[in-house]
């Protein structure tokens, strides 16, 4: 028997010089990577210590590896490893020998509309500042831009009423009320596409603006409007206004466009197209005359009404995306179907 245990011992000399590979004996009570576990049987591979195999107690205590390692040979599934960017490891589905359990999961919300190109988003649900004297004094861009929308001066703010469809809007008050926005980047070579959900109380053949950015009047000019009892966009001097639909007024409308890089142009109240024309796309250049419910062209006046929404992108969006925004504003607004 001694010469047996001689015999063996000289081998194992023999395999650890020839291998080439440092070998550490391990203490066969000790957890740990190439151990194992003080409660199992069974040999770990490659597990830590609380990852194991653990025939005793049937499967590893917490899951394997970092992406979901296999539990051991027990009755008992493994705690499941934890995915790399996930929450905490989910447990094992079933009692199966290796069944390993899979990993958490992360709740994302789903924007209600396209981010892509979204250079600034207003809703009056989210993001208002009043003063004492319920006037807005700041309406926070949603687009994650930061150009929120400000007014200084106490007398030139509009109010937060329900007063579109029962649902908040800003008042503008066809006198003075308007906001002025930061300078906006000028890159419209991928088209333009503007939303508003507003509702017009009046008009005397005017022009007004529901948006305008621009360097001054006429200069440079991206405006989405009325003029002569009929709604307008315009862009420096070409222009689309379809003056045989006119004006809704005192009822909640759904107002957009879409400017193609093809330079066609689409605008539509109510998901129904009002009239359709072809001109260049802005000039590529950043814009410091910025404004909700204003106009710097000469004679125009602040807008008389309420606004709700107001999304503008410097892209055409495609008409997929057309039919998604309007039927997100139709539904929150519960209005503005023809």
């Amino acid at each position: 028997m001694e010469l047996q245990r001689v015999a063996w011992l000289a081998g194992f000399g023999l395999c650890v010089f020839a291998c080439g590979e440092r070998f550490t004996p391990v203490d066969p009570n000790a957890a740990g990577a190439g151990g194992r576990s003080a409660a199992g049987a069974g040999n770990t591979v490659a597990g830590s210590a609380i990852g194991g195999d653990d025939t005793t107690d049937g499967g590893a205590d917490s899951g394997g590896s970092a992406t979901g390692g296999r539990a051991g040979g027990g009755s008992m599934a493994g705690g499941g490893g934890k995915l790399p960017s996930a929450g905490t490891g989910g447990v094992g589905a079933s009692g199966n020998p290796g069944d390993g359990g899979s990993g958490g999961s992360v709740d994302v919300q789903v924007p209600p509309v396209p981010l892509e190109g979204l250079e600034l988003w207003f809703d009056a649900n989210a993001g208002i500042t009043q003063a004492t004297s319920g006037v807005v004094s700041v309406w926070k861009d949603q687009s994650g831009n930061g150009r929120d929308a400000l007014q200084t001066a106490l007398n030139y703010r509009p109010k937060l009423s329900a007063s579109l469809n029962g649902k908040r809007a800003l008042v503008f008050d066809g006198e003075d009320d308007y906001l002025k926005l930061p300078t906006l980047p000028g890159d419209f070579s991928h088209g333009v596409s503007i939303f508003a959900v507003a509702q017009q109380a009046t008009d005397d053949g005017s022009c007004t603006a529901f948006f305008e950015a621009s360097n001054g009047a006429e200069v440079d000019d991206i405006h989405l409007g009325t003029w002569e009892n009929a709604l307008q966009y315009e862009v420096s001097t070409e222009y689309l206004h379809p003056a045989e639909h006119e004006l809704l007024l005192g009822a909640p409308q759904l107002i957009a466009v879409v400017h193609q890089t093809s330079e066609r142009t689409q605008l539509r109240r109510n998901s129904s197209a009002l009239g359709e024309s072809t001109f260049p796309l802005p000039a590529v250049t950043a814009r410091n005359e910025v404004f909700i419910g204003r106009s710097a062209y000469s004679g125009c006046k602040p807008y008389n009404g309420s606004i709700g929404e107001l999304l503008v992108y410097s892209r055409a969006v495609s008409d997929p995306e057309l039919i998604e925004i309007e039927t997100y504003l139709q539904a929150k607004w519960g209005c503005c179907e023809e």
